[in-house]
């Protein structure tokens, strides 16, 4: 079993790619400056991750990291505003004592990395930088029961791929890009016991899970903050595994524990 310390050095040792940022290993003009910002998210990473090693019974894969949610925090789908204790929908599902009223998202404080000057948002300004996804990925788990070691984020693709050298876009990761990083996945899931369970967010989860050398059993949802799509013609045949909704899966699951 691969050790957290040896899986985050791997991260940040990872060659550059073209049109991807590595947030545990490159900064830019919307990080924080005078601060190691790589750093922190690779302390942050290893905190979120140490702290789930034994206790995790769900592991949430999506496609790749956004550029508003793991690229500051250097945590899959979760968020600045919701490591820094201000996603307030979240907040509600406390766990802590009544000194320690957030629930522990990390074992430790969280530390912001963007740039209150670089964010158009007066919003990420002060409260940190919002992502939709992490937020309803994160409600979605702890609303169905999950305490928050007991489930574990991750993607297919683990770094931020964007469109035409605009670091503030998103795209879908290459199919080259996911066969590079393939063994990247394969120390993720080596990092938790094998009794786990699986969710796949979106085709592009469920392929990369598929064409793991374990092939774990694994539920498809579509990605919850897409739009819903018209079926293919291979789905109306059957050909095509459909996809359910993320908070249908997740009740049912939290049931079934």
């Amino acid at each position: 079993m691969i050790a957290v310390r040896d899986f985050v050095q791997c991260l940040v040792e990872w060659p550059r790619m073209a049109n991807v940022f590595n947030p545990w290993s490159q900064t830019d003009a919307r990080d924080q400056p005078g601060v190691n910002a790589p750093l922190i998210r690779q302390q942050q990473l290893a905190a979120y991750l140490q702290a789930r090693r034994t206790s995790v019974k769900m592991i949430l894969i999506a496609e790749a990291l956004s550029c508003r949610g793991g690229r500051f925090t250097g945590v899959a789908m979760t968020s600045e505003r919701i490591l820094l204790g201000n996603d307030t929908k979240l907040n509600g599902f406390t766990t802590g004592s009544d000194r320690s009223p957030l629930p522990d998202y990390l074992p430790g404080p969280a530390t912001r990395t963007s740039c209150r000057d670089a964010l158009s948002r007066m919003t990420d300004r002060e409260y940190g930088v919002y992502e939709r996804t992490a937020s309803v990925v994160w409600l979605t788990m702890l609303a169905n029961g999950f305490g928050p070691t007991e489930f574990a984020l991750w993607n297919a693709f683990p770094f931020h791929p964007f469109a035409n050298d605009d670091p503030e876009s998103n795209r879908r990761p290459s199919n080259h890009e996911l066969q590079a990083t393939g063994q990247i996945l394969t120390d993720f899931i080596s990092l938790f016991p094998r009794s786990v369970r699986f969710v796949a967010l979106g085709r592009e989860a469920e392929s990369a899970l598929r064409t793991h050398a374990m092939q774990p059993p694994h539920e498809l949802v579509r990605h919850p903050t897409a739009r819903a799509a018209k079926p293919a013609s291979g789905t109306i045949h059957g050909k095509a595994r459909p996809m359910g909704k993320l908070d249908e899966v997740i009740r049912r699951l939290a049931l079934d524990r």
